[in-house]
């Protein structure tokens, strides 16, 4: 007994396995996978049943668009994450055939999800509406993706801002982007400032507000990540905005910013970034810093550099 269940399985199985033959699955009736593909869904393996979700793709080749839609609606009220997740991965191939809406239906649903993971997978998939034109579904996706609860699936929402400038919605991630600098997050901050670059290279002045506000932000993890930047915008053209940051970054409250600040400062230098003229001031100030550490390595660099008179 026991036997002919673990055969039945294993035949099961390697039937899912073989659907991923196209040649195979052309050759099948039409409703032949369906019927098996509703014993997998129902099948106490895990597996069995993202197997089941993967190959929903043969239902829609044969035309059998409402079974495919069946399955997937199973799946996606399944007890098991990795099945829920296969689901979403599935909505770029229903985006792909003309199915739209109903990809947008289990998107939305996604990010109802208890999971984590699953929300920020949704998030991820929001590049493949842009692509097909759904860019009101997409912000819509995206600003409920910034009241989340996970730092995880607003970070991500950040991140995918990139993606909406390159479809020409340059003046609608503004507010994601003003959200995510108010984020109580640091690692949502950060992840704005970063996008900040992406600003400066498509020639977006809205770019320096947010590294205005990383440089003076309460976490040094955030202003760190403002004093990287700097030598990207001296490359792109921008000295004096980067030169501006560098001096408020002398000003921080942050002894390891301040530091920071020169270190980037003699990595400038060394790089022939600029001309002495540019950095003596921020050599000056940090001179006088209170920190003694910070005075030190800025005497180190001022008699590498430059001569003493």
């Amino acid at each position: 007994m026991v036997m002919n269940i673990f055969m039945k399985k294993q035949v099961f199985y390697c039937f899912l396995l073989t659907l991923s033959s196209l040649s195979y699955a052309t050759d099948l009736k039409k409703g032949e996978c369906y019927t098996s593909f509703q014993q997998g869904i129902k099948d106490e393996s895990e597996y069995t049943r993202k197997k089941v979700i993967n190959q929903v793709d043969v239902l829609l080749k044969q035309g059998e668009t409402k079974e495919a839609l069946s399955l997937l609606n199973q799946g996606m009220k399944d007890k098991r994450i990795s099945v829920r997740m296969e689901v979403i991965h599935q909505t770029g191939r229903l985006i792909e055939v003309g199915l739209r809406k109903e990809a947008l239906s289990f998107l939305n649903q996604g990010l109802k999800d208890e999971n984590e993971d699953i929300r920020e997978l949704v998030i991820d998939q929001t590049d493949k509406l842009v692509k097909v034109g759904l860019r009101e579904e997409t912000l819509s996706l995206l600003n409920q993706g910034m009241k989340d609860k996970s730092m995880v699936v607003r970070k991500t929402v950040i991140n995918q801002v990139n993606k909406l400038i390159e479809v020409g919605l340059k003046e609608k991630i503004l507010p994601l982007l003003k959200q995510g600098m108010k984020d109580k997050s640091k690692n949502v901050r950060k992840a704005v400032v970063d996008q900040a670059n992406e600003l400066m290279k498509l020639g977006m002045k809205e770019f320096l507000p947010f590294l205005n506000q990383g440089i003076k932000d309460e976490s040094e993890y955030v202003s760190y990540a403002v004093v990287f930047q700097t030598g990207k915008l001296i490359k792109a053209g921008k000295k004096k905005e980067a030169l501006s940051l560098l001096s408020q970054g002398l000003k921080n409250e942050f002894e390891n910013i301040r530091y920071s600040v020169i270190l980037q400062v003699g990595e400038l230098i060394k790089l022939s970034m600029g001309t002495e003229k540019d950095f003596l001031p921020l050599l000056k100030q940090a001179k006088k810093d209170k920190d003694e550490k910070v005075r030190k390595k800025a005497e180190e660099i001022y008699s590498t550099f430059y001569k003493v008179n």
